[in-house]
């Protein structure tokens, strides 16, 4: 399944909206990463800040840093 990316003020709507429908008890305990994971995993619907914080998981998981160094000594050049 392909995910679609929300921008993060239109997934902030439906957790408001989605909270608003329920009885009070349920409606402040609400959280918007409930919201967001619920989405995910059943519709495919992704908010476009977790997207880049997974992207960027994946590039540090595919590029690691050497061993014992600092990420930014590791993108100086030596001179």
């Amino acid at each position: 399944m392909t995910n679609i990316y929300l921008p993060d003020h239109v997934h902030a709507q439906i957790v408001q909206r989605l909270a608003a429908l329920l009885p009070e008890p349920f409606a402040s305990r609400l959280d918007s990463r409930d919201v967001a994971a619920f989405l995910a995993e059943h519709a495919g619907i992704v908010p476009a800040s977790i997207a880049r914080f997974e992207a960027r998981d994946h590039f540090e998981e595919a590029n690691p840093l050497p061993a014992g160094g600092e990420r930014w000594a590791a993108m100086v050049p030596a001179r």
